[in-house]
């Protein structure tokens, strides 16, 4: 039997081979599922905070800037293992008339700062009765993939919580 043909009929390295043409298709679906779970735990913890801020400025009758920023740290910090350099965090107090018109209280931002005014209502025709208050947290976090070259500006998650004032009829700013 020539050297050619014994090396034709030779199936030794045939598995080889194989997990060669299979590696980077694998190595792929890892690395797109690890970019999966951190997307799916950036959102979880977006709309962790969203919630948190809002919960925690509807126990109090009062908020000052400092108890807001307070506040604010603490979403930050629950971003935590994620990084939060692309975190904003925005706190409304609006109040629907007795028309149902929604209007803006008081608005509190980080990281841009406080300011109150005049806001668009943030919160759609109807959703409020007539004369109730409530506290709207909005909250946008941009992820980042750890490969750049699959989305290099990330995307942007967004969450908004609604929630009623528990202690008081309104919170208000000091």
């Amino acid at each position: 039997m020539s050297r050619l043909r014994r090396f034709r009929m030779d199936e030794r390295g045939g598995a080889v081979v194989e997990f060669a043409l299979i590696l980077p298709i694998m190595l792929l679906v890892l690395l797109a599922t690890v970019e999966l779970v951190q997307a799916a735990e950036a959102q979880r913890r977006t709309s962790h905070v969203a919630y948190a801020i809002a919960d925690v400025v509807t126990q109090s009758a009062r908020v000052t800037d400092n108890d807001l920023r307070v506040i604010f740290t603490g979403g930050t910090l629950l971003m935590e293992p994620l990084p939060a350099a692309t975190l904003g965090q925005r706190i409304i107090s609006v109040t629907a008339d007795q028309n149902g018109q929604i209007t803006t209280d008081w608005v509190s931002q980080a990281p841009q700062g406080a300011y109150a005014g005049t806001q668009p209502a943030t919160v759609p025709y109807g959703t409020l009765p007539p004369g109730v208050t409530a506290i709207v947290a909005d909250v946008s976090y941009t992820f980042h993939p750890g490969v750049k070259a699959v989305m290099p500006d990330g995307f942007r998650l967004q969450k908004r919580a609604v929630l009623m004032p528990r202690t008081a009829q309104q919170v208000t700013r000091r």
